[in-house]
């Protein structure tokens, strides 16, 4: 038997008619459903009781199968993937069975699976990573030329920091430095860059220049070949350079290869035993930052705004993903409104909603990233955070110290 909130129906007397809306957990055809006698059955009295007191809505819940990974259970397992069969190295993940992760395929594989049981399964390019594509090779310029005056809608920069232009604020137009807003005329916001003195900054994917002229500021790019390379949700290695340009390649490293995933079940988590788990949110940036020192847990910090998509979906979708509140207990976690505390934003260097900031019990950031992310993207990034707190001494810690205001 498996476990199944059918959401809502809609009630005639002459027909029942069963609308299921597909829950995060379980996934189930209506007509599956439908030629289930055994099912309706065990739905009839509550379906005739919501009808002769004119509910909507009921909730039928069926039996679950202990020891047996099923759809929408929390699954812990040691995997490997790798181009051949040998054993190991192998790590440890935690997935919800039915539902995509990162891992290509392992989702689907486990279900069915029993506490220490092993499969080894082979894929193909299609079921692993895809098959290498020209089109994932981009190729862009050395040197950037930056307007130092700039002008964008006003709309577009409410869309884009969340907030209302007022003048002498610091904003982040591209990275390196800052643009200041000059004024805000006819719907056009001016933004002016007076940077003054050139620069050299070493990022992990090479060293980059920038250097000032009258009118414009000039960002050029040293690469680093085989460094990695990101751009907006994209991940990818530099792979060559010229005088003029570089490559990055966006496949991921294993594209176009067959890989054999091993896979251990460790531990199942049923999905009644988590249904009504959720990550406890402060709101208070200080008492955050405080709790987090007093339980000895880093701390995780979003920054995002009313009326912004991307921060709706982070709360909506991958905060309320059993992969990231299974780490509820790991991490002190705080959420605040960007807008309304602008302050945070510039104290935590964020231009963009939402913004995710880790920072260990002694308040220093040692991680922060931009954006929306999905759930098992996030989980990732979590664990290797909670992983560097646990491994690395405080005193080595290269963070900011942030000043509590």
């Amino acid at each position: 038997m498996r476990s199944l909130s059918i959401r809502e129906m809609q009630l005639n007397r002459n027909i029942v008619n069963l609308v299921i809306a597909i829950s995060l957990f379980y996934s189930f055809s209506m007509s599956s459903i439908a030629g289930d006698k055994s099912m309706i059955e065990m739905g009839s009295p509550a379906i005739n009781k919501a009808e002769n007191e004119g509910l909507s809505r009921i909730d039928i819940v069926l039996g679950e199968r202990h020891g047996t990974v099923e759809h929408g259970d929390l699954v812990t397992v040691k995997y490997s993937l790798k181009e051949d069969n040998e054993n190991g190295p192998f790590e440890t993940i935690t997935l919800l069975a039915g539902q995509e992760d990162t891992i290509p395929a392992i989702h689907n594989i486990v279900t069915g699976m029993k506490p220490k049981e092993t499969k080894s399964v082979t894929l193909t390019p299609e079921e692993a990573y895809g098959p290498l594509r020209a089109d994932r090779i981009l190729t862009m310029p050395l040197k950037k030329v930056i307007e130092r005056r700039v002008m964008i809608h006003l709309d577009e920069f409410r869309k884009r920091y969340g907030y209302e232009p007022q003048k002498e604020v610091r904003v982040g137009f591209v990275p390196y430095f800052t643009h200041t807003v000059a004024n805000v005329e006819k719907g056009e916001v001016i933004l002016y860059a007076d940077l003054t003195d050139p620069f050299i900054s070493d990022d992990s994917f090479g060293k980059v220049s920038v250097i000032p002229d009258k009118d414009t500021i000039n960002i050029i790019l040293e690469p680093k070949l085989g460094a990695p390379f990101s751009m907006g949700s994209n991940n990818g290695y530099i792979v060559s350079s010229d005088k003029e340009s570089f490559s990055v390649d966006f496949n991921h490293p294993l594209a176009g290869k067959s890989l054999v995933l091993n896979v251990t079940v460790d531990n199942i988590k049923k999905a009644s035993e988590f249904k009504d788990n959720e990550i406890s949110w402060s709101e208070d940036h200080l008492k955050a930052i405080d709790n987090a020192k007093k339980k000895d847990k880093p701390l995780v910090l979003i920054l995002s705004r009313e009326g912004c998509p991307w921060c709706e979906r982070l709360f909506d979708e991958t905060m309320e993903d059993p992969r990231v509140i299974n780490l509820d207990k790991e991490f002190v976690w705080a959420k605040m409104n960007g807008e309304k505390y602008h302050e945070l934003m510039d104290t935590y260097e964020m231009d963009s909603y939402p913004s995710i900031v880790i920072l260990n019990k002694n308040g220093e950031v040692i991680e922060k990233i931009a954006g929306y992310q999905s759930a098992p993207v996030l989980r990732d990034w979590l664990n290797s955070a909670l992983n560097k707190t646990k491994q690395i001494p405080v005193s080595m810690l290269d963070g900011k110290r942030i000043v509590q205001k």
